[in-house]
């Protein structure tokens, strides 16, 4: 925003010169551009098994809570599989339990066969063969509790499976989308279908925009900017910027940046995907001395700053020159004094696309900068 003061007086009668006074104003630069309306929180859900859609419980719009059922699969096949599951697992719980027993019995019989070699009764074969029926024995319990344990594996999988025959809600949301219908087939062998996209609170919204390469650098996190949606009516929002992303996005050829301005939502004014003209503030100057970008940009014909037009030699155009490149140090722009375009460097702050900020150089408030060069009257 700017304040323009006495910025649009025009030069005095006869002047072959357009000037306009510099001036104190305000100047506010901002950064154009476009983005969308998205919720702070989206998630897709999907499902890891394949299957026949059996019951949909939710469609577009519904408000869901965490753990919700959304949709279910047909789970007469994992029903069966998990009833299959769990008679293995007895069958291999009934098998180490025999194992036990016969562990025991081969442990007794090695203990009575030692009894009996102590007293040189039993043969010492007959006591390795009890011994080595002993260890037989254990192993096979250590063998028979390693497929109980792998039973019970495949009686969690089995539930577990069951269970995600029932697709639940991830998060607290708003269905947005729902991309199944009942009695449709899914295949989830090589890639996860998505059946539903839940949005957090939409009551809590972001921007997200994209910043050109060349404007990357002047935004910030904190910065104020304000966007606008085609459904709003040149209604303004107001929002601050919370990060920029560091990765580029490309774009046939084009470079920018992805940036999130949060805001609220409260009124549900703004739908997610909603298109959004945004300005961004990236510098504000009170109080400054200010003069038009046209000036930075003229420079006098060589015939209108001729000796017969001029009552002396032209202050700094040795050093300058007509037509001469900004120097490094500095911009160059003229000031009329007494109708002569006299060269001035000056430093050069903030600017936007009227105006810019002069914060060195020899140059005050009311003096006359020259924008153009007046048309020759006939």
């Amino acid at each position: 925003m700017m304040a323009f003061g006495k910025a649009n007086m025009s030069a005095p009668a006869g002047a072959p010169f357009v000037v306009r006074p510099a001036f104190h104003g305000d100047l506010d630069v901002r950064v154009s551009a476009a983005g969308t309306v998205e919720p702070v929180r989206i998630v897709e859900v999907s499902t890891e098994l394949s299957g026949t859609i059996k019951d949909i419980l939710v469609d577009y719009n519904d408000t869901v809570k965490a753990g919700q059922v959304l949709a279910t699969l047909d789970d007469d096949v994992p029903t069966r599989q998990l009833a299959r599951a769990r008679a293995t697992h007895a069958l291999a719980e009934a098998r180490l339990r025999e194992a036990q027993i016969n562990r025991l019995l081969a442990a007794s019989e090695k203990d009575r066969k030692q009894r009996l070699a102590e007293r040189q009764v039993a043969s010492e074969r007959d006591l390795e063969t009890a011994v080595g029926a002993f260890r037989k024995a254990a192993a096979l319990v250590e063998v028979q509790e390693a497929e109980a344990r792998i039973a019970a594996a495949e009686v969690a999988l089995a539930t577990s499976n069951l269970e995600k025959t029932r697709i639940v809600a991830p998060i607290d949301g708003v269905v947005l989308r729902r991309n199944v219908e009942r009695g449709q087939v899914i295949a989830a062998s090589f890639q996860s279908p998505v059946l539903f996209r839940v949005a957090a609170d939409i009551r809590k919204m972001q921007v997200k925009v994209d910043v050109d390469e060349a404007d990357a650098l002047a935004v910030k996190p904190g910065q104020h900017a304000m966007f606008k949606g085609e459904s709003m009516r040149d209604r303004n929002v107001p929002v601050v910027v919370e990060k920029i992303y560091l990765g580029p996005e490309v774009v046939q050829g084009v470079v920018t940046y992805k940036a999130i301005l949060g805001f609220n939502n409260d009124e549900l004014q703004l739908k997610p995907g909603m298109t959004t003209s945004t300005d961004i503030t990236i510098a504000e100057r009170r109080n400054v001395l200010l003069v038009p970008n046209a000036a930075l940009r003229f420079a006098p014909s060589p015939h209108a700053i001729s000796e017969d037009r001029m009552p002396g030699p032209m202050a700094g155009a040795a050093t300058l020159g007509v037509g001469q490149s900004d120097q490094p140090d500095g911009r160059r722009l003229y000031k009329l004094v007494g109708g002569v375009p006299t060269p001035v460097r000056v430093q050069i702050g903030a600017s936007d696309s009227s105006y810019s900020e002069i914060i060195g150089g020899d140059v005050a408030v009311g003096d006359s900068i020259v924008i153009d060069q007046a048309p020759v009257q006939p």
